[in-house]
This record gives C-alpha cells, sequence and structure tokens, in this order.
C-alpha cells in the first residue's frame, strides 16, 4: 500500500521529479555479455577466470571490516543454448544462508524468512520493450533457488514473459559465497540484443537486524514496475566496442542547464536493441558500445523545470557512427520545447456547461492527456448539483493497451481522507465521539506514546491537519512530533490513521464497514467504490504509471482511511453532490466541517483546513475539495458550494497533476494557464 498521499486544492503539488526518486524507470546501468564457452552451474567459479567483471557499486552500510561485504559481478550468454549465465562473488566476514531451524522471532522451531538471511536476487527482463515488459526475479539463499511471485498484480503473467529454465547454485567456501546462474530463454539470443538485467545481494551479519543490501543498477523495488532494470547488451562476437560521448542542449537559451536525465541509444542495425544512459548536470553523456550507427534520442519527452512539466518536441534525434578503438562525439541533441495546445473558451465553463460543450471538454482531455503523456482519465462534471458529465479516456495499462471504461476504477489517495471525515462527523452528531477529547483516553498509539504531546491530539488536530505528526513515519515503531498539537498546520496521514484506530475502538466496527455504513451508502456511492483488496477490485482497477511506465497494483488487505480508496468520477459525484445538498447532517455539523480549524502557511490565495476538506476563497466563491497524490495515481476532488458546481477528475499517471492543473484552470478560467 503506498502511503504518500498529499493535499492539493490551488496548486498541484507533489509531484515527483522526472529521473529523482529511487526505483523509477531506466537506471542507466549499462553491462556487456560476451559470449562465454562452456559453464557448468556448481557455484565453482574457475570457468569464469578470463570473463570480464562488470562494475558494482559497494553497499551504501559501512562494512564491519575492509573485507566484508564486497561483491563481484560476471555474466555472458551462449547462443547455442539460449542461455545467459551469471556468476556473482560475495566476500563476507558473516554468513546467514539457509540452515537449519535457528530461534527466530521467539519460535525455536521456526526457521528465519530468506529476506532475513544472506541471499541474491536476479532480475530480467526478456522483452526489453520502451512500453515496459514486465520483470521475472530468481532468488538464490542457501539451498533454495526459486523464481519468485510477488503479490503484486501486473495485469498479466510475468511468468509467462520468455524464459524456459533456470538453474542456479550457491557455494560457500571459508569467507566467500558464490551464487551461478543459468537462465535459459524461449526465443533465441542474438547477438546485439538487449534484456533488461540487474542484481540484488543482500547481506545479514545477525538474525533480526536489518541487511546490508548491494544493486547493480540503482534502486532496491525493481519488481514494483516496468523499466526499473539495467540493460544488459549481448556483444557480437570478435567486435570491437567504442566510446560514445555526447552532449544534450537545453531548450530554452534562458535555461542553458536544462536537459532531459537520460539519453537512448537504439542501434540502427536491430533497432529493438537499445540502452540507456544517463546525462550528467552539465548536460554531457558517455557510454561504451560495440561499433556500428546509432541513434540518440532523449529517454523522456517530458522535464521538470522549476515545478512545471515541460514537454518536449518529438523527432529530436542525432545519428552517430561508432569506430573501433576511437572515442566519438555525437553531434548536439538539440531539444525543443512543445507548448500546450491552445484551447480558449469564454471563462466559466463550469457554471454554464451545456451538452453543447460535451466535445470541447472531450477535445481538450484527448490534446492534454496526450501533451502530458496521461494514459488514463476519469472525468465528472456537476452543475446546480446534478451530474450533467461523465467520461472515461484512455487505456488502464500501457504495456497490454487495455481501455479504461466507465467501470474503470483509479486510486483516490487522499480524497479518502474526506470521505473518512464525513463518517467522524456522523459519529460526533450522534455524540458518539467528542471533536476535542483527547484520543488517548479512547485507545493508545504506542508510536507517539513517547512524547508527552500524544495526550494532547484530539479529533479536532486530526482532521484540521494540526496534530503536529508528519505526513508519514521514517521509523516503523516511532514518530516524531514536528510541533505542538492545535499550534500550527502539519498535514498527516499518520494522523488520519491514530483517528481512524479511535473509530473503531468507539465504534467496535471495521474501517470498511463504518465507512460504508456512515457515508457511502447515505450518500449513494456504495457501489463500484473499493477500500481494500479484492478480486473484484483488481479486476477493475487501473494501473499506475511513473514515467510512462507501467506499475504493479499493491493494494492492500487493510483499509487505510487515508489513502486506500479506489472509485471513479461518475460514482464519486454522488458524495459530491450530497455534499452540495447536505444530505446525511444538521446543517450546523456542515457548518462546522466547512469551517476553517487551520490556516495553511505561504498560500495565495489564503487556504485552509476545515474538517477534513480544504478550503479557499476564489473570484467564483468559496471552493471546497480535496487532492489526492499517490505518485502513479493523480486526482482532485473540487467544489464551487455557492454555485452549486464542481468536477472530479482521476488520472493514472505521475504527470496526472500537471494535466488535472490545466483541465481546471480550463473549466474555470477559459483557458490552461
Amino acid at each position: 500500500m503506498r502511503r504518500r498521499p498529499v493535499p492539493f486544492l490551488s496548486t498541484v503539488v507533489g509531484l515527483l521529479l522526472l529521473g529523482a526518486s529511487e526505483g523509477l524507470a531506466d537506471n542507466g546501468a549499462v553491462a556487456h555479455l560476451p559470449l562465454l564457452g562452456p559453464i557448468t552451474v556448481d557455484g565453482n567459479l574457475d570457468e569464469w577466470e578470463r570473463v570480464p567483471s562488470i562494475s558494482i557499486p559497494r553497499a551504501e552500510a559501512p562494512p564491519t571490516s575492509p573485507t566484508d561485504f564486497q561483491v563481484s559481478l560476471q555474466a555472458g550468454y551462449r547462443p547455442s543454448e539460449s542461455a545467459v549465465y551469471v556468476a556473482i562473488r560475495v566476500m563476507d566476514d558473516h554468513h546467514l544462508g539457509r540452515e537449519p531451524p535457528v530461534p527466530w522471532m521467539g519460535v525455536e522451531s521456526a526457521s528465519a524468512p530468506w529476506e532475513q538471511r544472506d541471499h541474491c536476487i536476479l532480475y530480467l527482463d526478456p522483452e526489453h520493450s520502451p512500453r515496459g515488459s514486465p520483470p521475472l526475479s530468481f532468488l538464490a539463499c542457501g539451498d533454495t533457488q526459486e523464481r519468485l511471485e510477488f503479490p503484486e498484480s501486473w495485469g498479466f503473467d510475468p511468468r509467462d514473459a520468455g524464459v524456459k529454465t533456470f538453474d542456479g547454485r550457491v557455494l560457500r567456501i571459508g569467507t566467500v559465497t558464490t551464487y551461478e546462474w543459468r537462465i535459459e530463454f524461449i526465443d533465441s539470443l542474438e547477438a546485439g540484443k538487449t534484456l533488461g538485467f540487474d542484481l540484488l545481494v543482500s547481506d545479514v551479519d545477525e538474525l533480526g537486524e536489518s541487511p546490508s543490501v548491494t544493486t547493480w543498477g540503482a534502486g532496491t523495488n525493481k519488481t514494483a514496475g516496468a523499466g526499473r532494470l539495467g540493460d544488459a547488451l549481448l556483444l557480437p562476437e570478435e567486435t570491437p566496442l567504442a566510446t560514445l560521448r555526447g552532449s544534450v542542449s537545453g531548450f530554452d537559451v534562458n535555461v542553458p542547464a536544462q536537459h532531459s536525465d537520460l539519453i537512448r541509444v537504439i542501434s540502427q542495425r536491430m533497432p529493438s536493441s537499445w540502452i540507456t544512459a544517463p546525462v550528467d548536470d552539465s548536460g554531457k553523456y558517455q557510454v561504451t558500445l560495440p561499433v556500428g550507427d546509432y541513434v540518440v534520442t532523449p529517454a523522456h519527452l517530458l522535464v521538470e523545470h522549476n515545478d512545471e512539466l515541460l514537454r518536449l518536441q518529438n523527432g529530436a534525434r542525432v545519428e552517430v557512427s561508432l569506430h573501433a578503438a576511437e572515442a566519438t562525439t555525437a553531434p548536439p541533441l538539440v531539444l525543443k520545447l512543445v507548448e500546450p495546445p491552445d484551447f480558449t473558451v469564454p471563462p466559466g465553463l463550469l457554471f454554464r456547461f451545456s451538452e453543447a460543450h460535451r466535445p470541447t471538454i472531450n477535445q481538450f482531455v484527448d490534446a492534454f492527456m496526450d501533451h502530458y503523456r496521461v494514459p488514463g482519465c476519469s472525468l465528472a462534471v456537476i452543475r446546480d448539483a446534478k451530474l450533467v458529465y461523465a467520461e472515461s479516456f484512455g487505456i488502464k495499462n500501457q504495456y497490454t493497451e487495455e481501455p479504461v471504461s466507465e467501470l474503470t476504477v483509479f486510486e483516490a489517495a487522499s480524497v479518502t481522507k474526506p470521505v473518512f471525515a464525513f463518517a467522524v462527523q456522523r459519529l460526533i452528531e450522534r455524540g458518539e465521539l467528542d471533536l476535542d477529547r483527547p484520543l488517548h483516553e479512547i485507545c493508545s498509539f504506542p508510536e507517539i506514546s513517547h512524547h508527552p504531546w500524544h495526550r494532547k491530539v484530539t479529533a479536532r488536530h486530526c482532521l484540521s491537519h494540526s496534530t503536529g505528526l508528519p505526513n508519514w513515519r521514517k521509523d516503523a515503531e516511532r514518530v516524531e512530533f514536528l510541533h505542538e498539537p492545535g499550534t500550527d498546520h502539519s498535514y498527516s496521514g499518520e494522523g488520519m490513521e491514530y483517528l481512524g484506530r479511535a473509530v473503531v475502538a468507539i465504534t467496535g466496527l471495521p474501517l470498511e464497514d463504518i465507512l460504508r455504513e456512515e457515508v457511502c451508502r447515505p450518500l449513494g456511492f456504495d457501489d463500484n467504490t473499493f477500500f481494500r483488496d479484492s478480486p473484484e477490485l483488481r479486476d477493475l482497477t487501473a494501473f499506475g504509471h511513473l514515467e510512462g511506465l507501467v506499475q504493479a497494483h499493491d493494494t492492500d488487505s487493510r483499509v487505510w482511511v487515508a489513502s486506500s480508496m479506489h472509485t471513479e468520477a461518475r460514482t464519486l459525484s454522488r458524495f459530491m453532490i450530497g455534499l452540495m445538498k447536505r444530505k446525511g447532517m444538521t446543517a450546523e455539523s456542515y457548518r462546522r466541517m466547512f469551517s476553517s480549524h487551520t490556516v495553511i502557511p505561504d498560500q495565495d490565495p489564503p487556504e485552509s483546513f476545515g474538517l477534513g476538506f480544504q478550503i479557499k476563497d476564489s473570484p467564483n466563491g468559496r471552493v471546497i475539495g480535496h487532492g489526492g497524490n499517490n505518485g502513479d495515481f493523480q486526482c482532485l476532488f473540487e467544489f464551487y458550494d455557492d454555485h452549486q458546481c464542481g468536477f472530479i477528475a482521476f488520472a493514472n499517471s505521475d504527470r496526472g497533476g500537471s494535466f488535472i492543473a490545466a483541465l481546471r484552470d480550463f473549466l474555470t478560467e477559459g483557458e490552461a494557464n
């Protein structure tokens, strides 16, 4: 379950910077795999003596001695067998393998799981598709060698991704552990082909301690999304290597340092063969490749600048020929910007919507989804407290290209919070919960009990984001206060989850039952709304995308009142309409819920939090709503209370925030600013 939601109303915040987050697409590592002679997979690496090593970084955690946790990597291929071979040598003073049963978590007869022992995971993506193909993972831990099956859903079966058989061995001699693999592919391995390839080695010195981990390419969560592996190039026999150097020029003379963070180098002889390489801060790149003819392009068509997402022009490329024993400098790769599509209508379309405006909105959505490379969208418009427009656009999954339907649901992220807040208001109205009673009197929150301020936290603080707790914890066992409760604004998912515990303690009911009985059913949006994992949810939900590549589902069996709702715009419109019509509660409860309780600093125009809802004034009157950002899903729920008009938008992409901000400006101001 992702726990990264942040609010947005006047501005869409929290966008992941392209190329800046650990484990995101295209990690830029490149390996050259030579042709191999016969290899016996037995853990003895004598046959590897003449195979070049592949550089691998040291673990971030400091070693206990100069000989502790040093890792070397070698790999190659045998086309006659359609097989890749990999050899890893780990020098390690302390080794915990899959040994006889040892005490674990106080149970004498239990063996520690492989995650808590020394192990190695090999990752492969045989298809290596630019659209984002599924990674496979293979585990070696002591006597266990197996293909890992992760609980995440890809919308397709990664086990069908091209591997025929695999074999692995682990050998421990003295302070050296060797891992050796043979992976046989269904299709032939042609010289010059590229594969997705990566490695993780974990070292545990004592049972129960956190492991030290090293990977070949950047990032550790390599099966959570497509494109997170490095690139392995199968070297043609007796083909010399050459160095390619180049630069990426800025797209604006006033911003000379702006450039794409990665370039893609594509073989002209075999266009399906490509690698990515990093671009440094000065706009330069360097990569070693077999001699031949190549095309260099930007790896991404979107870049960040001053918190703005900018689109690059299609077709930027340079051609270059590499020759033996030479370093070749490619012509500069010149990037040019594409202006957003030009859509201008009289201001206030949201407030005067008629059926005649439907084609205009559809055209706008299609054009801006393309501009920001957003795969899918669900959009609803409400006028006079009635649903007047509901449409679905695009695709659920960039890899499978399955279309979004009107039943496709999206992660609602932090838009879950106002739904939960409504349930809390109903409990307060019935006298079951006191808004200002310290929550520690109802139930404990051990993670904050070390600090005396934990006795001051109330439901009001949780709903108005003034608990002093961070958005999400960094330590699983301990959460630190940022300030005294009630003295300042600090957006906090942790505070919402604490209140969720208190509500369960008061009612004696599961959270999902509370949400459905107190909110979804009274306001009529119980169908096609989900709060936790189920087969139906996995079938209906769209897939998130980071940098245009599909991410695996990680739906949780637990309900998170801060972030776990899944729904779509048409269904959620009934919640918005219920709020507009003041259904389900007294006028006094609504007044309290929509009153300002905490001012959000540094906002122009000023913004504040009511009880679970974000509030601001605008030229069109008071705006009430909430945004959601799970990284690969973004959404916005916003209505103009004086006009009984509003809109709801969901997008299954990290680029969705820029798209939704443009959509909001278009609906309210007549143009996308």
